[in-house]
């Protein structure tokens, strides 16, 4: 194998790639916990709202991540598409 040393060194360079590669900041992919929340549809902005915030904090204290790479989603399903033995939520409301 060839080595072109037309640029030089390490020594002579003062600086080696490993200098030169930015380091990210932001959260690895192992470091991002991912919650993920499946509920009937019905309730309230401010509901939903409280839910991520009290989602995310229980995480944060639970394992110990930081807030900003913790990830919240919330899926709204109708009550005709969520079923527990053969019979969805909606049939249960009307009895």
């Amino acid at each position: 194998m060839l080595r072109d040393d037309s640029y030089g060194s390490e020594e002579t360079l003062g600086w080696t790639l490993r200098d030169a590669v930015s380091v990210p900041t932001a959260p690895q992919e192992d470091d991002v916990p991912l919650i993920e929340v499946t509920m009937v549809e019905g309730r309230t902005a401010e509901q939903l709202r409280s839910l991520i915030s009290r989602l995310t904090a229980a995480v944060e204290q639970a394992v110990g991540a930081p807030r900003e790479s913790i990830r919240v989603v919330i899926r709204e399903v109708p009550p005709t598409h969520w079923a527990a033995g053969d019979v969805t939520i909606a049939e249960r409301r009307q009895g």
